[in-house]
């Protein structure tokens, strides 16, 4: 809905369609997650369940690192915020970006591998 009511909207291309759904969907869930927090006392916080797999202390303190984060990357080097995204949010395939993008898949492969290794040491150290 969010991006059906974008003003700006022109779906030029699936890649930047796919660019565009990934960034909402992101914005959904840190808008949501803010919007919990700040009810007072959670009150608002949406219950979520985590399997014993997943080694999650703070699921909303640890998305709005990755927010954090993700606005560092961006600054660094947009192309791959845009692959974190599509990948990301969007749940496309390295495969699906290269043809997305008509960019080589191995360079697909690279910028991932490097968006990956500065949001681990980014949120590593946070």
């Amino acid at each position: 809905m969010k991006l059906l009511k974008s003003e700006h909207l022109d779906l030029k291309s699936r890649r930047y369609f796919y660019a565009c759904a990934g960034r909402v969907m992101h914005d959904v869930l840190i808008d949501h997650l803010r919007a919990g927090n700040a009810a007072k006392r959670g009150g608002q916080l949406l219950r979520v369940t985590f399997s014993e797999e997943l080694p999650v202390a703070n699921p909303e303190k640890g998305l709005l690192d990755l927010e954090r984060a993700l606005q560092e990357l961006e600054q660094i080097d947009e192309q791959q915020r845009e692959l974190v995204d599509m990948r990301f949010f969007a749940g496309l395939t390295l495969k699906e970006i290269s043809e997305l993008t008509d960019t080589p898949y191995r360079t697909v492969q690279r910028r991932w591998e490097r968006a990956r290794a500065f949001l681990h040491f980014r949120l590593d150290t946070t």
